[in-house]
């Protein structure tokens, strides 16, 4: 059976695949064309296919075993994962010029590729403006090819495809609006109401990371599949509770994971002002003075002390363990979840342990 390592491997290739030049392309545009994809191919060289482990995690869970000389004992959704890899280079890249973020997984924001492209090719005007203008149109441009290659998706039967292709288009169309959801709560005014912004908190983590980080690619494998509605749904006592402690982790790894193992800078969600539930539970709990400094500091650069000083606001106040537990939560939740299940799948198991002792 093929291990998750393998899994990857293969998303991989086909992935590198996808980003050559396509057939519609003219011989004399070959090279701009190589300038525009790069940013996206070394964005696509790096990343843990979480996303595509989880549709191959789903597919595991129903799909009909093949002979027993097939190599695999199961053909996993290679195509489908590789589709939900490319949407979400897609989302990173346009969520990199909202926050204005400076890297991504290690590498320059695909922005700031951009705009270096245009110091080295001598071009005219605004190096920002070619920079953010071409990375918006990179991240259109694998929004497309993302939806193209879901289409030859692997699937059990046509109805199968179907039914996974709706819930493909409704991820995309979500994960767009939760991003508007956190784009306005970084405009919101602070308030004492600590009870309706940490609730507003849970609707940006919920519509647009957790959902489509693990909820809805295990649903989409599932319906590849040949899963029915009913037990696509029953996945959400899984995918509902994990995808909300991956986010909730993110968050902590946006306050306190270092540039090592996230590949962005220590401390960036509080330089871009992110309204985390983690934040929201933090200014809940400290004293009026404590939460001024931290309400004028949020959204602006910041100075390694001014770091490590909201670290410590945010751990002595409490909101730190508290935020834990809702983690550890949601964990055993998906774990009892995954313990009652009457199939299994090896590569469920394996990214359970991996995202309870997740660093990056």
């Amino acid at each position: 059976m093929t291990s998750l390592d393998e899994y990857r491997a293969l998303v991989n290739t086909k992935i590198s695949a996808t980003l050559r030049p396509p057939d519609w392309l003219i011989p004399s545009a070959k090279d701009f064309f190589a300038d525009f994809v790069q940013p996206a191919v070394a964005l696509l060289t790096l990343g843990k296919r979480t996303r595509a482990a989880f549709l191959a995690a789903g597919w595991q869970l129903f799909a009909t075993p093949k002979e027993a000389s097939s190599p695999t004992h199961l053909q996993l959704p290679i195509t489908a994962g590789a589709a939900l890899e490319l949407y979400q280079a897609s989302a990173l890249i346009h969520d990199d010029i909202i926050d204005a973020a400076d890297s991504r997984r290690g590498l320059p924001a695909a922005h700031l590729a951009f705009a270096a492209l245009h110091q080295s090719h001598d071009l005219d005007g605004s190096e920002k403006k070619f920079g953010t203008n071409s990375a918006i149109l990179l991240g259109d441009y694998l929004l497309s090819l993302a939806a193209h290659t879901f289409e030859s998706a692997e699937a059990a039967n046509l109805a199968a495809l179907q039914r996974a292709r709706e819930l493909y288009h409704s991820m995309t169309a979500e994960v767009a609006f939760g991003q508007y959801l956190d784009n306005q709560a970084e405009f919101m005014p602070f308030t004492t109401d600590f009870t309706a912004q940490i609730e507003h908190s849970f609707q940006v983590l919920y519509h647009k990371s957790a959902r489509y980080s693990v909820d809805c690619p295990l649903k989409i494998g599932a319906a590849l599949a040949g899963a029915s509605t009913a037990q696509i749904a029953q996945l959400s006592r899984i995918g509902k509770p994990l995808g909300e402690a991956f986010q909730l982790r993110d968050d902590y790894l946006g306050v306190f994971g270092s540039a090592a193992h996230t590949g962005k800078p220590a401390g960036g969600d509080l330089c871009e002002g992110k309204r985390t539930v983690l934040i929201g539970m933090t200014r809940k709990l400290l004293s009026k003075s404590d939460r001024e400094f931290l309400d004028a500091h949020l959204g602006f650069p910041l100075s390694d002390s001014e770091i490590s000083k909201i670290q410590q606001l945010i751990a002595n106040s409490g909101a730190l363990q508290a935020h834990e537990a809702l983690i550890y939560e949601r964990e055993a939740q998906a774990a009892q979840a995954v313990a009652e299940l009457h199939t299994t799948s090896p590569i469920l198991h394996e990214l359970l342990t991996l995202l309870t002792n997740r660093k990056a």
